[in-house]
């Protein structure tokens, strides 16, 4: 598929787009100058390579249990055994 960023590519498996990497330098007029161009499309990877798949998931919903079964951070970090706010 055509974008402004180029041909944009799906991945079938994880539905992540395949994005060609910029790495650039803020210089002193607050401008950036790119210092390096990956020249085509990286291969998606939606888990960091510390965790197995399995592990983010365990992670993941251990996380989702703790803050009362809602994806966002309790406002003060204090919970229950039952993962609501005190």
């Amino acid at each position: 598929m055509d974008s402004p960023g180029g041909v944009l590519y799906i991945d079938p498996k994880t539905h992540y787009t395949w994005n060609t990497a910029l790495v650039g330098k803020i210089g002193s007029d607050g401008l950036c100058t790119i210092v390096w161009d990956s020249e085509q499309a990286l291969k998606p990877q939606p888990y960091y390579a510390s965790k197995t798949k399995e592990q983010w998931e365990v992670f993941l919903l251990d996380l989702y249990n703790r803050w009362g079964q809602k994806w966002k951070v309790p406002r003060d970090g204090n919970q229950n055994s039952d993962g609501e706010r005190e």
